[in-house]
């Protein structure tokens, strides 16, 4: 009698196409050390959607990115506040109302909820809610001349540092705000007063006039610690900003003094007319 040997187990099926899980995002230890969560999934989705732009990271983000920022933790949380959640820059030639338009309905597209949108001719606002959180981020878009080309890190880009440091200083000349004058000093450690200059006057909305700066400068030595301190300065930072603001402001005032015309002034005792 022959006995018939077990029936051999079927091999279980393989599919033929296996699917391939997305590849991670080029990532850069500068910026998984500033943003995570909600912000950085949002910040992802703006630099898909407004690529045609492109969308570009400013802002605080930014300087930290660059490592321009002063102080840390909960300090240097609270200087992030100050602004917008994320800030972004472009330099497209569209009209911004059109670019608030785009990327509205890509985040919409992708389920973001977006309200409080609003466009002007050089700046676009508007508020991100995450539809699974409920978690909300305003965010400012702002046209900017690009002089350098901005830092790829996967699909975001971010303001080049030279780009950054000119927006802050003409912030600084236009606005006077404690944490204009902080940012604007921690990049003093690789420009000079000059240099500083320049890449103000490459961003001014208008003309750049030293004037405006040199009173600005002066006019923050009216700031309590309260506003330093926000910034993430502890007393013997605030007093070696607040020097250096003020010997900023004295070598303006001497340039532009040098640079006046001569104009003499009447002796009292000479009468107007010979």
């Amino acid at each position: 009698m022959v006995t018939n040997p077990p029936p051999t187990p079927p091999t279980p099926s393989v599919p033929s196409a296996v699917p391939i899980t997305p590849p991670a995002r080029a990532e850069d230890p500068r910026l998984t050390a500033i943003l995570a969560g909600t912000r950085r999934r949002l910040l992802d989705d703006l630099s898909d959607v407004g690529a045609a732009f492109p969308l570009v990271l400013a802002g605080e983000y930014a300087v930290r990115f660059h490592g321009l920022a002063r102080g840390s933790g909960r300090r240097a949380e609270r200087h992030l506040g100050a602004g917008p959640d994320l800030a972004c820059a472009t330099d497209t030639q569209t009209p911004m109302a059109d670019v608030l338009a785009t990327v509205r309905a890509g985040l919409e597209a992708r389920g973001w909820r977006v309200r409080d949108a609003a466009a002007e001719p050089l700046a676009a606002r508007f508020v991100g809610t995450d539809s699974l959180g409920g978690e909300e981020c305003e965010v400012e878009i702002a046209k900017e001349t690009l002089w350098r080309p901005p830092v790829r890190v996967g699909t975001v880009r971010i303001l080049a540092v030279e780009d950054l440091v000119g927006t802050k200083v003409r912030d600084l000349a236009d606005r006077g705000l404690a944490r204009d004058l902080v940012d604007v000093h921690a990049a003093s450690d690789c420009w000079s007063r000059v240099e500083l200059e320049e890449l103000g006057r490459r961003h001014a909305r208008d003309s750049f006039d030293l004037a405006d700066l040199k009173a600005r400068l002066e006019g923050l030595d009216w700031f309590g610690d309260a506003e330093f301190g926000a910034c993430g300065l502890d007393e013997e930072g605030m007093e070696a900003v607040r020097r250096w603001a003020q010997f900023w402001a004295d070598d303006i005032g001497e340039r532009l003094a040098e640079e006046a015309p001569y104009e003499e002034v009447p002796y009292e005792g000479e009468s107007a007319e010979e």
